[in-house]
Parts: structure tokens; C-alpha cells; sequence
């Protein structure tokens, strides 16, 4: 949003306007332009134009709002902050919502030509979330991250910036008026209202700078796209506007603090990998060039070559277009590639981006353009506020409707996997079996595909598994103590998401021998000494005490590793046989399940791409699986390590199907589904009696 609030000055010709900033269009439309050139030539790579927008979108609103405050009125007249308001927010809006409206429904039409049904909800929130400007958090809740373009990008993505910007652009103007409220009105004058306004701004700066670093050490990812990590370069722009415009008296060091501010703008992608840097300490780079154009431009008739070269007419044009540009070129790129099925960006198919975004960038610049012209020049404000309202209120109903029949059918395929067939029968399809047994073309599979993600191991709902994240607290130990059948026996299961997959199969077994079964994971960290540097690290040098304080009679973990990577062997990481040791050291039994077989894609997007053709979507067994493999290892485990591998239960002897008995084996690249995992109960009850007797010895009387 902070892009466009400083980019329909570029239509003001320079002689309309005193104190018009000309170098500052040519910058806005070169730094727009290699967003776009980065993103589709550079396969995604971050440019740092975005961060020269949030700079200069923070400038440009606190000058105009210290113009308002400073503008002396007629004797026994008061500012009216709620007419200066309403004039702001309907120009503003005006002029940025209705583009944003056109690319987001040409979103929702491509999602549905063009996007698998397992990505239509995920889609719907984020383009909902576009149109409310809260994108950025969006993305931050549903765990994406900001990397290369690839066909499984978001195409909204984007709109992360335009969120940050739009937050800031509301929450500003109220900002200033409550603090112009308190002291201007109170009598202490007019100056003492700007030194507070300031001093407030100079404070959230540093103190948002402060968290950045923090943040950024800690989950990079979520620092990228946090609102409160971002407004430290905001507060830098806000800033330079407090600087008196005498000071900026045009000079030759005015001269090269542009030609040296564009130059860092200009080498900026090729100097630092801002999506995996930023904003924490080199993102003053970007910022700190954006600083130098702003005190170097000129104010009023162009002075000095930098003035008169980024004012000419192409730079002009650029800037004109380029709100439109950014918004249209992300969508454009992610579809390209998703029809064409690449991972990266030929040059040819780079131009082809190129030119399109650029003509729908033309096309939306100019209808859009038409009727905020009109609409702000001739209509009244009730008219005006309708542009930009109306639209918005269309496309987010419809996006809220759609989303809602997607999400009511998701849950009514969940029920019905809840309850199987007779002829659904999952694991059982293959136990004991020669040849893999293709399902009945007549009998449906549950869950189907677009369900499928969100057909999760229940525990999960219990707000007891510790996040993936490495925020702060995050390598706290939490322990899941919901499923108490008996206290004769405990059982610990812990390792990570491959390990819980098989929660649905051994709560049942806990419930029938009465079991206490405790849960003690945090996502993405599996149970070893060789995750460092986060607060996987944290949490692994605190598990084993925690786990040891419950004296179990077992504990249930991932016993090997299997890559996603082509290639990769399977392995039993050093770090995991170390923390099997250590609970032995405690005199704990361990029992580790194989790892289950990693998809070089997304299993329920395939199925729905290739109908019936289950072929497609299956791979050789031994391409991920190594023959025999525990049993060249045996020698080297533990004592208390005892493995049981399941892999029977999930594959044929040749091949991994994604559907198995009539039932979706996998979730996602690697997970099994919920529903899944309840048929294999019976295989993983048969295995655990074999290693841990123990535990069915003497089981305790009911009751």
C-alpha cells in the first residue's frame, strides 16, 4: 500500500506542485522494476525495492500529516482531523483498492482454471487476507515461507508488503492525531507537539530495530513478514519528513547522496539474499539508500542532473505503472510456472512474464486512473467511498462464500472417513499379501484429496505439541498427558511429526491394554544431539530429563531417517543413537519405527492431477527404502534400541502407492493421513509385542 500511496504523485507534472520531489518517481519506478526483473529473471531472488517502498511510503505520509498540523487557520477556526481524514482514506483508497480488486479476482479465476481443489482454501484466506491488508500475518499462521517462486507459491504472496504498508498507513494518521489531541490542544504549542511526535517515532524505531535483530536470529522467516519487525525502516522515512525543508537546500552533496543512493538501490540484489537477511542488519542497506535520495532530492523545479535524468519520460512512466506492475507480475509468474510445470524460469519464459505484466500493468493503470479522477474531482464523498468499498465488499463475500463450500465439504469428506467401509480397509490390503492390491475402481478412497492435509493426527488439537518455530520459548518441553487408560504401564511417545503419525494406530492400543500415553514432541525436531544452533537444540538438551521424570515403561520414537533428497541413503543419525543412549542411562526401553517413504511430491496434488492413473503418483519401494537395512546395523544399536519396521504396512513389495485398500496413505509428501494410520493398528500392535513384551505381560484389570 505504501508503494501507491507515494505513486499517483508521478502523475502532478513538476510544474503543478511546489516542493514536488522528482528524483523520487524515477527512483519508485527503477526500484519497482527490479522487484520484478529479480523475481523473474533472478528465480525469486529479493531485489530490496519493497524496503525502499516502506521507506519512502512512511515519508510521504508523516510530511503530509505535519503539513496538516502545521497549517495555520483562519482566526476562531479549529482542524477538523475528521474531515482531513475521511478525504484521506477515500483518496488513498480510492486510488489503490480498485487495482488490487482487479488482480485478485483474476487470482480467484486463475486459482480455479489453473490450481489443484487441495489449493483452493489456502488460496481463498490468502486472498481475503490481501484485500484486508493482513496478508503478512496470514502467511506468518500458516507456517509459509518467503523463498524462491516456484509453481507451489502462493500467488499473493506478495501482498505481504502491501499489508505491512497498509497497517501503517492506518494505525499512522490516528497515531499523530491522539498525540496532537494531547499536547498541541493542551496548550503546549504546536513545536512541542513535533518534538513529542518525534521523540514517539524515534523510540518505536529503535525499539522496532531492536526486535528485528531479535527476531531475526530467532525464526528468520517470521521476521520477514512481521509487521512490528518492519517498521524500523517505516520509522526511518517518518523520521527524515521532521527534517525542516531549509536543510535540504540543494547542493552538490545533496547530488551525490541521489546518484549514490540509486547506485546502492541498483546493486542491492546482486549484494545481499534479502529474503533470507532481512530486515535485520542488511536491510539498512536498502533503507539507508533510500535515506540519501530523500535528503538529496530536490523540492520544487528540478535542480541538478539527477533531478532532470530520473524525470525524463520512461522513468516517469515506470513510476506511473508501477503499483499495477507489482501487483500483477507475482500472479503472473507463479501461473506461468504452475501451467508449465517448471521449477525455475527459462529466459524466454522470463520475457513472456515480462511483457504481460507490463500490458496488464498498462491496461488496470489506466481504468483505474479514469475513475479516480472523476470520482475524487467530481462525485461527492459517499460516491467516492463507493469506488473502492463496493468492489472490495464483492470480492470478499465471494472469496468468504467460496471458501466456506471448499471447508464445509473438506469436513464432510473427514466424517466419512471417520467411518469406513467394509471395503476400505487401508493397511490390511497389503498385510500378508505377495503383489500390492489396486483398489476397486468401484469403491471410492477416503479421504480424498482436497481433505486429505487437514486429515490430522488428533492430538494435535490439543494444544500440547510445541511448535516448529524458533520464536522465543519455543524449546520449551511440553508434554501431552490426555490419554490416561491405566497407570500400570506408561508409554512416551515423542521424535517429531513422523513419529506422531502413528499416534491415531497406538492410542488405540493404549486404550485396549490401558495404557497412559503421553505425547511429548515439538514439531520438526526429532529426538537427537545433532540439531544445533535453535531451539531444537533447547529442547532436545531438556527431553530426556522430562521424559526420565515419568519413569515410562517405553518409549516410542522414529527409529531411521529417510530423505526427501533423491539420492540420500537412510540413515540412523549419531544424534539419535545419543539420546536413546541417555534414556537407557535412566533405564528406559526405546522402540523406533522406521521412517516412512518421502515423495518427490505432493501426493493428494498429484492424484488430483492424474485422476485415476495411481501410477503416476507412486514410486519404486527401493528407491527410498534400503533392503535389509536394519539388519547390517543390529550389532552397532543399543541395548534398550529396539527397531520395528512397519514399511510392510505402507508398500508392496516393489512399489509405495498413494492409495491403499481403498484408502489414502499420505497427506502430503511424506505423512501418513490420519485415517490411514488407524488401519494400521493391527500391524504396529503384532510388532510392539514382539520387541516389548513387557508391556503386555500382565496387563492391568479393567475397571
Amino acid at each position: 500500500m505504501g508503494a501507491i500511496a507515494v505513486q499517483h504523485r508521478s502523475v502532478v507534472r513538476p510544474d503543478r506542485k511546489a516542493g514536488y520531489m522528482h528524483e523520487i518517481d524515477g527512483v519508485r519506478g527503477i526500484a519497482l522494476t527490479l522487484v520484478m526483473l529479480f523475481h523473474v529473471f533472478g528465480n525469486g531472488r529479493v531485489s530490496g525495492g519493497v524496503d525502499v517502498f516502506l521507506v519512502l511510503s512512511a515519508y510521504f505520509l508523516t510530511r503530509k500529516l505535519l503539513g496538516f498540523f502545521d497549517r495555520p487557520e483562519p482566526e476562531g477556526a479549529r482542524k477538523r482531523p475528521g474531515v482531513w481524514l475521511r478525504k484521506h482514506f477515500i483518496g488513498v483508497s480510492t486510488r489503490l483498492i480498485p487495482s488490487a480488486v482487479i488482480v485478485l479476482a483474476a487470482v480467484l479465476i486463475a486459482t480455479w482454471l489453473w490450481l489443484p481443489a487441495t489449493r483452493y482454501l489456502q488460496t481463498f484466506r490468502e486472498v481475503f487476507a490481501s484485500a484486508l491488508y493482513y496478508e503478512n500475518w496470514e502467511l506468518i499462521s500458516s507456517q509459509l515461507a518467503y523463498g524462491a517462486a516456484g509453481p507451489d507459491s502462493s500467488p499473493v504472496q506478495h501482498f505481504w508488503s502491501l499489508a505491512v504498508q497498509g497497517q501503517f498507513f492506518l494505525v499512522w494518521p490516528f497515531l499523530a492525531l491522539a498525540l496532537y489531541g494531547v499536547f498541541a490542544r493542551a496548550g503546549a504549542g504546536r513545536s512541542t507537539f513535533r518534538r513529542v511526535f518525534l521523540g514517539t517515532t524515534l523510540v518505536l524505531t529503535v525499539a522496532s530495530f531492536v526486535w528485528a535483530l531479535v527476531l531475526v536470529g530467532a525464526d528468520q522467516t517470521v521476521a520477514y513478514f512481521n509487521t512490528f519487525s518492519r517498521f524500523w525502516e517505516l520509522g526511518a522515512g517518518a523520521m527524515i519528513a521532521f527534517i525542516p525543508a531549509s536543510v535540504f537546500a540543494y547542493g552538490w552533496v545533496r547530488e551525490a547522496g541521489v546518484w549514490v543512493g540509486l547506485a546502492m538501490i541498483l546493486v542491492c540484489g546482486f549484494i545481499f539474499d534479502g529474503a533470507r537477511e532481512f530486515p535485520g542488519v542488511a536491510a539498512l542497506w536498502p533503507v539507508g539508500a533510500s535515506l540519501l535520495v530523500l535528503f538529496g532530492a530536490t523540492r520544487g523545479a528540478p535542480d541538478g542532473w539527477a533531478a532532470r535524468a530520473l524525470s525524463v519520460g520512461p522513468v516517469r512512466f515506470l513510476a506511473r505503472i508501477a503499483y499495477q506492475l507489482y501487483l500483477w507480475h507475482w500472479p503472473v509468474l507463479v501461473f506461468t510456472m504452475r501451467v508449465q510445470g517448471e521449477t525455475t524460469v527459462s529466459w524466454g519464459t522470463a520475457v513472456f512474464i515480462a511483457v504481460v505484466s507490463f500490458a496488464l500493468a498498462i491496461a488496470t493503470e489506466r481504468i483505474v486512473s479514469t475513475v479516480s479522477r472523476r470520482s475524487l474531482g467530481e462525485w461527492s464523498w459517499p460516491r467516492a467511498a463507493a469506488v473502492p468499498l463496493a468492489p472490495l465488499l464483492l470480492l470478499a463475500v465471494t472469496t468468504v462464500g467460496w471458501a466456506e463450500l471448499v471447508d464445509r465439504q473438506r469436513h464432510v469428506d473427514l466424517a466419512a472417513a471417520a467411518q469406513l467401509s467394509p471395503e476400505q480397509v487401508g493397511a490390511g490390503a497389503l498385510l500378508g499379501a505377495t503383489e500390492p492390491l489396486n483398489p476397486d475402481p468401484d469403491v471410492g478412497f477416503l479421504p480424498t484429496p482436497t481433505s486429505a492435509f487437514i486429515d490430522l493426527a488428533p492430538i494435535y488439537n490439543k494444544g500440547c505439541i510445541q511448535s516448529h518455530r524458533d520464536e522465543p520459548g519455543d524449546g520449551a518441553v511440553l508434554v501431552c498427558d490426555v490419554d490416561d487408560f491405566g497407570r500400570e504401564r506408561t508409554v512416551v511417545l515423542t521424535g517429531g511429526s513422523f513419529s506422531v503419525q502413528w499416534y491415531p494406530a497406538l492410542r488405540r492400543i493404549a486404550e485396549q491394554q490401558h495404557w497412559r500415553l503421553l505425547v511429548i514432541e515439538k514439531d520438526g525436531c526429532r529426538l537427537t544431539t545433532d540439531q544445533t544452533g535453535d531451539t531444537c537444540s533447547e529442547w532436545n538438551s531438556d527431553v530426556v530429563r522430562t521424559i526420565a521424570s515419568y519413569h515410562p515403561d517405553l518409549v516410542f520414537t522414529l527409529g531411521s531417517v529417510v530423505s526427501f533428497e533423491p539420492g540420500t541413503p537412510e540413515e540412523i543419525p549419531r544424534g539419535m543413537i545419543e539420546q536413546v543412549q541417555r534414556l537407557g542411562e535412566h533405564g528406559i526401553e526405546v522402540v523406533g519405527i522406521r521412517g516412512t517413504p518421502k515423495f518427490p511430491f505432493n501426493v493428494p496434488e498429484c492424484l488430483v492431477e492424474h485422476g485415476t492413473d495411481m501410477s503416476a503418483c507412486s514410486l519404486p519401494r527401493t528407491s527410498k527404502l534400503t533392503p535389509d537395512f536394519f539388519g547390517t546395523l543390529a550389532a552397532d544399536l543399543p541395548t534398550n534400541f529396539h527397531i520395528i519396521d512397519l514399511s510392510d504396512a505402507l508398500c508392496g513389495p516393489t512399489r509405495c502407492e498413494p492409495v491403499v485398500g481403498n484408502v489414502l496413505v499420505y497427506r502430503d509428501d511424506g505423512h501418513m493421513t490420519n485415517t490411514y494410520a488407524r488401519t494400521t493398528e493391527p500391524a504396529l500392535l503384532a510388532a510392539l509385542r514382539g520387541v516389548a513384551p513387557q508391556l503386555f505381560a500382565a496387563e492391568p484389570a479393567q475397571g
